[in-house]
């Protein structure tokens, strides 16, 4: 590959290519959401998938996310009994956590979420698949939430900051922020756009995800499959 040329890489992690059967990956891990598991889905146009949900046998770990922090063994194993676990696979639930927010052009320079949010309007703009996780928490602490929501991996324009700006001062209150995400920060950063974005006040919400147990048998299927695997059998020796 062009990476191992380029870079000297060692391992490469590839996102969002399981449909791609060229692609042969040593180790392929399957990601579905808690509340949509991909068993429950449909293949497009009817659905959500990109493959039928027999595809699933391919993967070697499958990772439900978005997890209730507070679902039981029990509950677990109802989620799965739709689900054909077959003898090589590994399945793990994680949930999302929210860590506090920070400014865009200063990482800390940051917002207590608890003490601080509810005495602010938020306006939240992001362009993810799912925003209401998001919409809802936010809502817990702020003292309003004003979402405006672009389609899934959106790359914004001069034109979006500005309308932003514009709706964001129509607020009369002082006392109101901008939140995204992360994901939408990378793609602010566009010389143009990071040109008019960075003088506004866009606060950044970071998402961190934890197993509900068995992180470190995660971790491990991890470091086993790369340190097995030639020529990289000497990566991250203990």
């Amino acid at each position: 590959m062009q990476a191992q040329k380029d870079f000297n890489a060692q391992v490469i992690v590839l996102d969002d290519v399981y449909q791609h059967r060229s692609v042969k990956a040593g180790l392929t891990i399957l990601v579905s959401d808690f509340k949509r598991p991909f068993f429950n889905d449909f293949v497009l146009p009817s659905g959500r998938l990109r493959e039928f949900p027999k595809a699933c046998e391919r993967a070697d770990i499958v990772v439900f996310t978005k997890t209730p922090e507070h679902i039981t063994a029990m509950e677990m194993k109802s989620m799965l009994k739709d689900f054909k676990i077959y003898p090589h696979q590994h399945v793990f639930f994680s949930f999302t956590k929210y860590g506090e927010l920070y400014h865009i052009n200063d990482a800390q320079q940051t917002l207590n979420t608890l003490k601080e949010l509810c005495h602010l309007k938020v306006i939240l703009f992001c362009g993810i698949a799912n925003p209401e996780p998001m919409i809802t928490y936010l809502s817990e602490y702020a003292l309003s939430v004003h979402p405006v929501t672009y389609p899934d991996h959106h790359r914004y324009t001069t034109q979006d900051i500005t309308q932003l700006q514009t709706y964001f001062e129509a607020f009369t209150t002082p006392q109101k922020i901008l939140v995204t995400t992360e994901k939408d920060l990378m793609r602010l950063k566009d010389p143009h756009v990071w040109a008019l974005a960075k003088d506004l006040p866009i606060y950044v919400l970071p998402l961190h995800f934890t197993f509900k147990d068995k992180q470190s048998e995660f971790d491990a299927l991890i470091l086993h499959y790369v340190r097995r695997t030639k020529p990289y059998a000497g990566v991250f020796k203990n």
